[in-house]
């Protein structure tokens, strides 16, 4: 194991927080200047945070500095795409964009060497962020257009995306573009890219961003503090992701992803990175997943040393009338999936299983279907997961279901999970294909459901706020680049 990182007192400070001693309500600001961490007091959670490389990078970065006072407009529209793409030529080439205005993309914009950056004017994190509008043609000259940045380019080593918004613009009438990209394409065989104070959504495609593992040569990626969603519909294969990871020794925190409905986050195996204290929340369309961890390819199951933990995942919540179950808009068929087993059943027998995961500490609340699911896993650990206020397991199986599942919060099957660790709650029976669920519409179902705004916390966090204000405050533990403040 390798040793605790010590940091330099200036510029940078690092102060070490018990999570114990903080109610999960509490803010957690920190920036590259002024850092303030929670860490559990497991000196293996510290070391997992602070041995990520990308974290690292991420903290050693100062904030670019735009060379100029000016921003590129977004009139005349004619030309706009060229004229944003003539300012990433060079490595270190800065693309000013405009705050408050649109820009629509006949095709996309596309990194073309080490440093660059697209960033709006001043670093705004509200709605005044300039946005990417995907406008290129469905069909004939340039079809297919999906994709507003793409930063998969040969040699485009610490590319950074910041302080934009993208819009897929996709039509609600359309069906999902087969072979598209993602809002937001990055990785490749690069190094140190990031992401941060984003927000994306309306992808054509299968995902809001998405960081490709290039030649198994994608690492250290920091994806933070962006706003994800809407991303794809309810309706069958009309899915699409949230964030979607397969880059190495990367870091995902503090994003809050909402009405994703394929994966909240699907990490690819994406080995040694670290997914935390994100927020995956379920609001008006149902979610397949809310943090998968099933797939084979394309690191075949290699699942070493990454580490999802401390993430809030909330399923459906009921409206302004709680007594209504029928006002439950969406819910979330599996909150953490393992195991290819869950998501694609005995397709793949047990030649294709995923291995050396760790999940740890996350917290569900609202409608699911399961909580946490496994099937088709080895060597896997999963401990300290809870449960929140109201929660309540429910659905109806779908016509895909290969036999009768039954909803509840932790389940694992032994014939398909070995060499795995997992808390004592965990039942023992199948569960293929569990994201076969669909909600219920029988209302008698919902007879179990309880809303109680003063439930406490379960395992001892602290005294639980209703669920609405849970999220929000959830929503600011976020990493401030640029000052020192707290957010609430």
């Amino acid at each position: 194991m390798r040793p605790f990182l010590a940091f330099p007192s200036q510029p940078l400070s690092l102060t070490l927080f018990l999570l114990s001693s903080l109610p999960l309500s509490r803010a957690l600001p920190w920036s590259r200047h002024s850092l303030e961490v929670a860490l559990s007091p497991d000196t293996n959670e510290q070391q997992a945070r602070l041995r990520n490389p990308a974290y690292q990078s991420y903290l050693l970065t100062l904030p670019s500095d735009i060379p100029s006072p000016t921003c590129v407009p977004s009139y005349p529209d004619w030309d706009v795409t060229a004229r944003l793409q003539a300012h990433l030529i060079a490595p270190g080439d800065v693309l000013a964009l405009c705050p408050g205005q649109s820009y629509r993309l006949d095709w996309p914009l596309n990194f073309t060497a080490a440093d660059q950056e697209i960033v709006t004017l001043g670093f705004p994190t509200d709605h005044t962020r300039a946005t990417l509008v995907v406008s290129g043609h469905l069909s004939g000259a340039n079809a297919n257009h999906s994709t507003a940045i793409d930063g998969r380019c040969r040699g485009c080593n610490r590319v950074k995306v910041r302080h934009v918004q993208v819009d897929g613009q996709r039509d609600p009438d359309a069906d999902i573009l087969p072979g598209g990209g993602a809002n937001i394409a990055m990785g490749g065989s690069n190094a140190g890219q990031l992401v941060e104070y984003t927000r994306s959504f309306d992808p054509r495609a299968w995902s809001c961003l998405h960081i490709h593992e290039g030649q198994h040569a994608c690492s250290n990626a920091t994806i933070v503090n962006n706003d994800i969603g809407p991303c794809g519909f309810s309706e069958y294969e009309e899915w699409a992701d949230g964030i979607s990871l397969s880059c190495r020794d990367s870091y995902v925190a503090g994003n809050l992803i909402k009405d994703a409905t394929d994966g909240g986050i699907v990490v690819f195996g994406a080995p040694g990175s670290l997914v935390e204290r994100n927020t995956i929340w379920a609001v008006n369309r149902t979610l397949l997943g809310g943090v998968n961890m099933v797939d084979y390819d394309p690191w075949s199951g290699d699942y070493s040393g990454t580490i999802v933990q401390h993430n809030l995942i909330v399923g459906g919540l009921p409206g302004h009338e709680p007594d209504d179950p029928r006002d439950l808009d969406a819910f979330v068929k599996v909150g953490i999936a393992i195991g290819s087993r869950i998501w694609f059943g005995d397709k793949y027998n047990d030649t294709r299983y995923v291995e050396h995961g760790l999940v740890r500490n996350n917290v569900l609340t609202g409608a699911f279907g399961y909580g946490i699911a496994i099937s088709g896993a080895k060597h896997f650990t999963v401990r300290g997961n809870i449960l929140s206020g109201n929660t309540s397991f429910v659905g109806s199986p779908g016509p895909t279901c290969t036999f009768e599942l039954q909803p509840r919060p932790w389940v694992y099957d032994s014939l398909t999970v070995s060499a795995s660790a997992v808390q004592d709650e965990f039942v023992d029976e199948e569960a293929d294909m569990a994201i076969c669920l669909l909600k219920p519409g029988d209302e008698a179902v919902w007879d179990e459901w309880v809303w109680d705004d003063e439930a406490p916390v379960d395992s001892g966090i602290g005294q639980l706020q209703p669920l609405r204000q849970m999220v929000a405050r959830q929503q600011a533990r976020r990493v401030h680049a640029h000052s020192g403040e707290d957010d609430l």
